[in-house]
């Protein structure tokens, strides 16, 4: 299977900003750019499931979805004045590797470890 998009970026929210109230902490979270605005997916890992405790699973996760044009809730667009508040950390291609920017790397740690495992 070919993809719609074989690669995308990778962010955390900045602290305190509506993006990151409205996602579940340590959410993966991933984005491409469409039609002049940003569209990001996510993945949160709100019910648990055993496979998703990692942020890589998660971003993997979120990247799979948005990769495969896959139906889903987890996505929203970037309003404009919202752009400043993703910060990019890295890149995930298809398939399934992520890369991370090495002066990035604390501040993506930082917000995984705001993840809370739903038993």
């Amino acid at each position: 299977m070919q993809p719609a998009h074989d690669k995308a970026t990778i962010y955390v929210p900045v602290a305190g900003s509506r993006l990151e109230r409205e996602l579940l902490p340590g959410s993966g979270i991933v984005g491409i750019p469409r039609h002049g605005q940003i569209v990001i997916y996510y993945e949160g890992n709100l019910y648990g499931a055993c496979n998703l405790h990692r942020i890589e699973d998660r971003i993997i996760c979120a990247f799979g979805r948005l990769a495969t044009k896959y139906p889903t809730c987890a996505m929203r667009g970037v309003l404009d004045e919202e752009i400043a508040d993703l910060i990019p950390v890295g890149e995930v291609a298809w398939p399934n590797r992520v890369s991370i920017h090495e002066d990035k790397r604390a501040a993506l740690a930082a917000y995984a470890d705001q993840y809370q495992h739903q038993a």
